[in-house]
């Protein structure tokens, strides 16, 4: 027996009721009746819906099964006719393991501990924080702590490399020593910027093969189904670029134009996607045996208000959260502007406790009292 279809009458409502509606389950599938539209507005609204200018947007739909809420828009060309064979079985996503989280203390610990260092005298701030024998080795002072996760900014290509170990760090607990799959694999800043700046010359030198293989990374990249790429603009604007190796899709996260348009979005990134997927396709060509991928596989898909626009320092974090809590097919947990800082807050100590660092920072700050 067919489904049953919703009533014929035109339904109106703003864009952001129009979202939580269709997250509830109000509707299972929207054709658009205007492409020019742009995006389907993805953005959680169950605690808040912001006045949209008021907009009202018509919208008929029927019930169908469910499709992939949070991939909101293409563009580039569509290549579902490519055939794509992986080399071997993903990894599994973390997300589906019975009992995966990250390890947070409570906002108020969190908050305390940043507090305090803010208190620190010029020599404690001097002295070592962190000091990780990797590969890579990383040492960083409280300085470094302070203009990381308090002061405007952002972060530089240490800073994010050691959030990538604290993510790397908390998936290897859910697998067995002997398990090197994995479902996830980050890259630093500075892939984007090597790609960018020497072209084909890349792969000259020997930073990027220890990006995919060797003594830093643990797991086999093989296994991951998602390629996590993060590119440093000016002013400490980042962009988080997402390769499905799976699916065959690059997921474009832009915080700071999360309002803008598919064309604007399309001029803006086009270029830049064409570029990687050339790099990631090298890449995997030279270092890796039986892995075959070819660029004009990927179709790409853009993300649009998943949460208010953000200014060039905060989308750093905006980033990482998206790095930390996209699976593949959705955000697992949404992000505002108030909630930015406790996770600032909270990213800062689980860098201080990430196992296997040697230098030990003022107790106050890892552990106060509250």
């Amino acid at each position: 027996m067919a489904n049953p279809v919703l009533p014929s009458v035109p339904i109106r409502m703003s864009m952001g009721s129009f979202g939580q509606f269709y997250l509830n389950g109000g509707l299972a599938n929207v054709p658009r009746p205007d492409e020019n539209m742009g995006f389907v507005h993805l953005g959680k609204r169950k605690e808040r819906d912001f006045d949209e200018g008021g907009e009202i947007i018509i919208y008929e739909g029927k019930r169908a099964p469910p499709i992939e809420l949070n991939l909101l828009s293409s563009f580039g060309a569509d290549n579902s006719s490519s055939s794509s064979v992986p080399c071997m079985h993903h990894g599994r996503s973390p997300f589906s393991i019975p009992g995966f989280t990250y390890e947070f203390v409570s906002p108020a610990v969190a908050n305390k501990g940043w507090e305090n260092m803010t208190q620190c005298s010029r020599d404690v701030l001097d002295s070592t924080w962190f000091d990780l024998a990797g590969p890579p080795h990383i040492v960083m002072s409280g300085s470094e702590f302070y203009a990381y996760f308090y002061q405007p900014g952002g972060l530089d290509d240490k800073g994010f490399e050691v959030v990538n170990m604290v993510m790397v760090e908390h998936d290897g607990r859910w697998h067995k020593s002997s398990d090197r799959s994995r479902f996830r694999h980050p890259l630093p800043p500075y892939f984007v910027a090597k790609v960018m700046e020497e072209g084909y010359d890349f792969l000259t030198g020997p930073y990027i093969k220890k990006l995919f293989v060797g003594e830093r990374v643990r797991y086999n990249v093989k296994t991951c189904r998602l390629i996590l790429v993060p590119m440093k603009g000016g002013s400490g604007y980042h962009v988080l670029y997402i390769f499905d190796m799976m699916k065959k899709i690059v997921h474009v996260m832009d915080p700071k134009r999360a309002h803008y348009n598919i064309v604007e979005l399309e001029r803006k990134h086009t270029g830049c996607i064409d570029r990687l997927l050339f790099a990631l396709c090298k890449c995997i060509e030279t270092f890796f045996d039986g892995w075959h991928v070819r660029e004009d596989e990927f179709t790409r898909k853009a993300h649009r208000m998943m949460h208010e626009p953000s200014s060039s320092n905060d989308s750093t974090f905006y980033n990482i959260h998206c790095m930390w809590w996209f699976d593949g097919e959705y955000m697992q947990k949404e992000i505002w502007q108030d909630q930015l800082t406790p996770f600032r807050q909270q990213l800062m100590r689980m860098v201080l406790i990430l196992l296997g660092k040697r230098a030990l920072p003022p107790q106050d700050v890892v552990d106060p009292d509250v």
